[in-house]
């Protein structure tokens, strides 16, 4: 049977030289020791009432290549990012450059690298922070499709360079999600908001969607090497993964958040 997973991320944004209101920030390559989570602007389709729709979406998101920043507040989020740019037209890659991971843009992608277990067809990968043992703040969800040899990528690929080259020691294998279809019951999205510009972003504090996994699992989460998880937790029937991914679809919704079902590639990539 599928099983849950909450995966632990960093939160924090980039450091901005510039910190007026309304100044740009152009951001190189991430090569700090911790990743960063940018607040983004980028075209791509989200549900309204179960209808997709295109539109301009902002979401929370990890892009560790180029970015351009735009100040729009004084707190979080201090920026809005827009610009990201393929790497095949970026200088080479920094030393200790980080990678993107999960990858959004096109496609719903995973590396599978520092994890115990192995992820199987139907798993629920739900990607944030845990504000304590049991808040759980998320950006991302990838619902397995498949697992693919990470050697099937060309060299040249954008999401080989943005993803797997930066690593130091590069994993076999990746997971590709399911994109959504009317046919697909459960599929990969982000927590975005539609129709957002610059102004709107200014006067919102788009906190992020959360999940109190003792309420709904009964779980607190465990700390271990890379942070706080909560991980493997089964769906023993249909009925289970109906009712998990009704309270994930619903703390969406409540926190103002809609359904991001595709973000525009990044670059000319085939997406198989």
């Amino acid at each position: 049977m599928a099983r849950l997973f909450l995966l632990n991320h960093p939160d924090a944004e980039p450091g901005y030289h510039k910190r007026t209101i309304g100044s740009v920030n152009n951001l190189s390559w991430n090569a700090t020791i911790s990743h960063w989570r940018k607040f983004i602007q980028r075209d791509g389709m989200y549900l309204d009432n179960g209808t997709p729709k295109s539109s301009s979406l902002c979401f929370w998101g990890e892009y560790e290549p180029y970015s351009q920043a735009t100040i729009i507040r004084k707190t979080k989020p201090k920026a809005i990012h827009t610009d990201l740019r393929p790497v095949q037209l970026l200088a080479s890659m920094p030393p200790k450059a980080l990678n993107t991971d999960p990858y959004i843009y096109g496609c719903f992608r995973n590396i599978c690298c520092r994890r115990r277990a192995k992820y199987q067809k139907g798993d629920i990968l739900i990607f944030g922070t845990f504000q304590s043992g049991t808040i759980f703040e998320f950006d991302t969800v990838i619902v397995v499709k498949e697992i693919i040899s990470c050697h099937r990528i060309p060299a040249n690929d954008q999401y080989r360079l943005a993803s797997i080259d930066p690593l130091i020691n590069p994993p076999f294998d990746f997971v590709d999600g399911v994109v959504y279809s009317p046919e697909e019951k459960y599929y990969s999205f982000i927590p975005c908001l539609p129709q957002c510009d610059f102004k709107k972003a200014a006067n919102l504090g788009f906190a992020k969607p959360f999940l109190d996994t003792n309420a709904l699992f009964g779980q607190k989460a465990k700390h271990g090497s890379y942070g706080w998880s909560l991980e493997n937790i089964p769906m023993n029937n249909t009925q289970d993964m109906k009712r998990y991914w009704k309270s994930i679809v619903k703390a969406v919704e409540e926190a103002g958040f809609k359904e991001g079902i595709l973000v525009d590639k990044i670059g000319n990539e085939k997406i198989f």
